[in-house]
């Protein structure tokens, strides 16, 4: 048994693992998410938030009730400041962490578990899901559906821990779609580990499995009465409209950028928009890494055993298939997808590991290695401290990102006097790619600040032309007005 100051320790861990987000505004998703849909005006009843999609607007999307409910709930608590919503992550992390190790305990030795928590409480993955407030939809989906399996793997499953077991996996719907992966992890933990020995027909799945299926046919129906839908519009599907080329393409990109972020995550960022390249050239290097990866399956299949990399690749592939695009979403590739599915990798890195014999040399350089971890995580957290400082990391690390460019630029133009700087970021963003979202906009709004109301209307009418808005209106109504009174 695991003493209470080896866990305090761990917790601890996950939490320092993250800790320099602690000063970090509201950059990203969160400026939509706190500021706007769960702004005071927006939200006059929690109640409400159970009878709305996620981003309530067109097209409908996702339904994460729980998710949104608690957020807002902290946004009336905290108000404006970020620090609340990121000690709250701080903390969820913690407890995930914790609750890993518990479901770990249970189906592999001590040192396996110990060593496979300790390294996904400082995974640098995990950097998004523990910084950004919305990254606790994931942290919530990941804590509720591992109280589920904890309640599953009890040697006696009694009618009360079935009930817990059961609300536990709404909740972790609830709280994020790919909660409704949790009967097939229910099965693979069955097969693998818990009756390996059974026939067949009752080795994989039995009623203790299928009654799993009922939370999320209840998520269904109240999804069905809140929406009127029972799936997300196709058209807000990141795919909607692709070949069947593209849409192939679309699901290697998801699966080897997943698979390289979860064993080498390097050059984070919020914003993978410059995969679009890949898209419409050859994803090559993220097919290189999944070959890379069916290779490295294989040779670990060959030194820990078939059982453990085949029970480690199930978890990736489950928890990971809702983000895939094998059934179309709404996301190509973004890290706080790789939150639970990284718990194979570090699953199998500790499997490995504690096969190896360990003197004085392997714990330093394990120490050295956790050490490492840490600091990474935390310096690519303090590269979103803020608008300006996330658009300047992601342009240094993809410059050759057109959305990259004119975030910049938008960074910039919040803030007085910097509309000479602001107009390269556009000008550049629009040579890479003329169509690119806010780039004419921003020109529009550059002219306008500097009296050129005529300049200002032709930027703003073509940006009007590729993406509408009351705002663009308005804007041009005023150029034409200024312009109007000025003959």
């Amino acid at each position: 048994m695991i003493q209470p100051g080896k866990k305090a320790g761990l917790f601890l861990g996950a939490i320092l693992s993250c800790v320099a987000a602690l000063p970090n505004q509201r950059v990203w998703d969160d400026e939509e998410i706190l500021g706007t849909r769960l702004s005071p005006e927006s939200v006059t009843s929690a109640f409400q938030l159970w009878r709305e999609p996620y981003w309530n607007r067109e097209p409908q999307d996702g339904f994460r009730p729980l998710g949104l409910t608690i957020l807002n709930a902290e946004r009336r608590v905290f108000g404006e400041s970020m620090f609340g919503f990121h000690v709250v992550s701080l903390l969820l992390n913690g407890l995930v962490v914790l609750m890993l190790l518990h479901v770990l305990r249970q189906i592999t030795d001590e040192r396996v578990a110990w060593l496979a928590a300790v390294l996904f409480a400082i995974h640098p993955v995990h950097t998004e899901t523990v910084t950004m407030a919305y990254g606790q939809l994931e942290l919530l989906s990941a804590l509720f559906a591992l109280l589920t399996i904890n309640e599953y793997l009890a040697s006696k499953l009694s009618l009360t821990r079935l009930a817990a077991a059961l609300i536990f996996a709404f909740l972790s719907i609830c709280s994020k779609e790919s909660g409704l992966m949790l009967p097939a992890l229910l099965v693979l933990l069955r097969g693998v580990y818990l009756k390996p020995e059974s026939p067949w027909t009752t080795r994989w799945l039995t009623w203790r499995e299928g009654i799993f299926a009922l939370p999320g046919v209840a998520y269904l129906l109240m999804r069905r009465a809140a929406l009127g839908t029972w799936m997300a519009a196709p058209e807000s599907a990141i795919t909607y409209g692709y070949s069947t080329a593209l849409h192939v393409k679309a699901v290697i990109v998801s699966l080897g950028s997943a698979i390289r972020l979860s064993i080498f995550p390097t050059r984070q960022t919020l914003y993978y928009g410059h995969l679009r390249d890949h898209l419409l050239n050859r994803p090559w290097p993220e097919a290189a890494w999944i070959g890379g990866g069916a290779v490295l399956f294989w040779i670990l299949g060959k030194q820990i055993g078939w059982k453990i990399t085949g029970f480690a690749l199930g978890w990736f592939l489950v928890t990971l298939f809702p983000v895939l695009n094998i059934v179309p979403c709404g996301v190509l590739v973004a890290e706080r997808n790789q939150y639970l599915p990284s718990a194979a990798f570090v699953f199998l890195a500790a499997s490995l590991a504690s096969r190896m014999r360990w003197g004085r040399v392997a714990y330093a350089v394990t120490a050295m290695f956790v050490a490492f971890c840490m600091i990474d995580s935390n310096l690519v957290a303090r590269q979103w401290r803020d608008r300006e400082t996330l658009w300047r990391t992601t342009v240094s690390s993809y410059p050759k990102s057109p959305m990259a460019h004119a975030g910049l630029g938008d960074a910039l133009l919040e803030q007085s006097g910097r509309e000479d700087e602001a107009e390269k970021c556009f000008e550049r963003a629009l040579e890479l790619n003329p169509d690119v979202i806010g780039g004419k906009h921003g020109m529009g709004i550059i002219a306008m600040r500097r009296g050129d109301f005529t300049r200002a209307l032709v930027w703003l009418e073509q940006a009007q032309e590729s993406e509408p808005s009351s705002e663009l209106s308005n804007e041009i109504n005023e150029c034409k007005l200024r312009i109007a009174g000025t003959r």
